[in-house]
């Protein structure tokens, strides 16, 4: 996990890009008790209509994650877009302890052929401070 790349010792986020094609394949928990810390695992799916991905990136409240796997085959995918075969991810996105309920965003980088990066947002992860409460029936809805 690493902080979005820097230049000139100011964070520079990828541009997002409507020719990026990034989606999760699962979904994501409506609300997430963090406690002592926590972790989310997605799997999608990234390409570009246009150009070839040569490199994805889980991105989750500023941080840059690798996935476990990435440019893994999509039949599915490839039979609409040619360009779409290697396109799924996987990966853990670790979630730190945090004393405030808040809403974190996560996207999907990609670098480009061209060494250029694009994003696209894939989803919203509701943090909550303590664990739930099920003794007391304060679980939330999936």
């Amino acid at each position: 996990m690493e902080a979005l790349a820097t230049r000139k010792g100011a964070a520079v986020p990828p541009r997002r890009d409507d020719e990026l094609e990034a989606r999760l394949e699962i979904e994501l928990p409506r609300r997430l008790a963090i406690g002592a810390g926590n972790a989310v695992f997605v799997y999608g799916s990234c390409f570009h209509r246009r150009r070839r991905v040569s490199d994805v990136r889980i991105l989750a409240d500023g941080r840059s994650i690798e996935p476990m796997a990435h440019g893994m085959p999509r039949l599915d995918l490839y039979r609409r877009h040619h360009g779409a075969y290697r396109s799924a991810f996987w990966g853990i996105v670790p979630v730190a302890p945090d004393p405030e309920r808040r809403v974190i965003q996560l996207g999907v980088a990609a670098t480009l052929d061209d060494a250029g990066e694009v994003m696209a947002d894939v989803g919203t992860l509701e943090l909550h401070p303590a664990p739930w409460d099920d003794a007391a029936g304060s679980a939330p809805d999936a």
